[in-house]
């Protein structure tokens, strides 16, 4: 991570989250501008996956700000939030009764506007998504019917197709 004039991509400010008495996150900054690639490394239960909730504004912090571009994200709608941030869990959600092609087309929903249904563009990015994350041929079989690391695989086409400027991916290799 490099200091520097130009306004960071995303910026923690004295992020700090408890669970009860605990803290997952104590006094967190750093800054992040584009292009660089950053892994936050700890044992088990360091914060890390609750670091990567509260960039992604899935959860709030106790003190501290989280910015992209210089802008709160506490001010943002989740709309506005998902233009701009895709999150992997650890854990990949169920979705039953969906296909794989149904689950990436769901990244491309914070783009729809006032439609109801996918537009041609949508569907030729999350062809592209599955395509780059080898999940092509998986477009017509049930999420349930395919392994963990298939699953995650298809979750991470459908983070790539929301098109996101920052990709927040919490262990996706452990599936």
């Amino acid at each position: 991570m490099t200091d520097d004039k130009r306004t960071p991509m995303i910026e923690a400010d004295g992020l700090s989250k408890f669970y009860g008495p605990f803290a997952a996150c104590r006094e967190i900054t750093f800054k992040v501008f584009e292009g660089e690639l950053v892994a936050f490394l700890g044992p088990n239960g360091a914060g890390k996956s609750t670091l990567l909730r509260l960039l992604a504004g899935l959860a709030r912090p106790a003190d501290g700000v989280v910015k992209l571009d210089g802008v709160s994200l506490s001010g943002m709608n989740a709309v506005e939030r998902a233009r701009r941030i895709a999150y992997l869990p650890q854990r990949v959600p169920v979705t039953p009764g969906m296909t794989a092609g149904q689950v990436v087309l769901l990244g491309r929903y914070p783009h729809r506007g006032f439609g109801l249904f996918e537009s041609a563009q949508d569907i030729a990015i999350a062809r592209d998504a599955m395509a780059l994350t080898e999940t092509i041929g998986f477009i017509d079989r049930s999420v349930a019917s395919l392994s963990g690391g298939e699953a995650q695989r298809v979750h991470l086409a459908a983070a790539i197709a929301q098109a996101p400027d920052i990709l927040l991916l919490d262990e996706p290799t452990t599936a």
